[in-house]
């Protein structure tokens, strides 16, 4: 399990227990194309991750596990667990995707994330499925000789659906300063901030909303239909969901009116 901890700038990998050979063997797993996207692809998937946590590795996917290395090798596997955990939510429908977006975060954030690291994590989260688009569109031929790391034509801070820009609004707002603004509705009140179960659960519907938000609008309502079916949240009703969807992308729109 990946192991994703702080606000944005550390990124840890546990070696208790971990062995040469066991890592070894991941790593081959993975070299294999047995878990199911090819390593260069995943890797170039990985980079976001590299960014977002500011890590220097001393090796890549195709270095031997040794003594010496072994640290940066289980830190990088727990890397590429991760990009594959993302990847795979990448490939979901939009439908499976809303559901699949609360466990995603649990998985790689536990219950209880601090509102920062959340929102954080959405910023992530946006850049690999950008990254996602590109590298999905024939993930067999991907040239493993390009990194979007070091591609100056690839910005790492674009966010899917976004209309080629990453900033919103008439103050140019990054997409954590974006999302905490939209949130503002759903997190600012003292019940949700004292119950660490109601405020999970305002931080997933705030995350929802917002990837409703960039829905094409010739799609919305399909997936709005999908949100109120499928009711991903079972504590709230589905038609409940579906109108305070409308009303949050209404105040997307009045927040952020040149991406209607």
């Amino acid at each position: 399990m990946s192991d994703i901890e702080g606000t944005g700038t550390r990124y840890t990998s546990p070696l208790e227990g971990v062995t040469i050979e066991s890592i070894q063997i991941t790593l081959d797993l993975y070299r294999s194309g047995k878990a199911g996207v090819p390593i260069d692809t995943l890797w170039q998937f990985s980079c976001p991750i590299l960014n977002h946590y500011q890590l220097e590795l001393n090796i890549d996917p195709g270095s031997d596990v040794t003594a010496e290395n072994i640290e940066d090798a289980s830190l990088m596997l727990d890397i590429l667990e991760t990009a594959s955990m993302i990847w795979d939510y990448c490939v979901l429908e939009p439908k499976k995707k809303l559901s699949a977006l609360d466990t995603l975060t649990n998985d790689l954030l536990g219950h209880s994330p601090e509102r920062t690291e959340a929102e954080q994590f959405m910023h992530l989260l946006s850049n690999m499925e950008s990254l996602w688009l590109t590298l999905s569109k024939d993930a067999e031929n991907t040239d493993p000789n390009w990194s979007p790391c070091e591609d100056s034509t690839w910005d790492s801070s674009t966010p899917i659906s976004t209309n080629g820009t990453s900033h919103y609004g008439p103050d140019s707002l990054d997409i954590p300063e974006a999302f905490a603004l939209f949130s503002r509705p759903l997190l600012d009140n003292d019940a949700v901030n004292s119950d660490p179960d109601l405020l999970e659960e305002a931080m997933t519907r705030a995350e929802i909303y917002w990837e409703l938000a960039h829905v094409p609008s010739d799609q919305l309502d399909r997936h709005l239909n999908r949100l109120a079916e499928g009711n991903p949240l079972s504590s709230t009703p589905g038609k409940t969901l579906k109108e305070e969807a409308l009303s949050m992308i209404e105040h997307f729109y009045q927040l952020f009116p040149e991406r209607k």
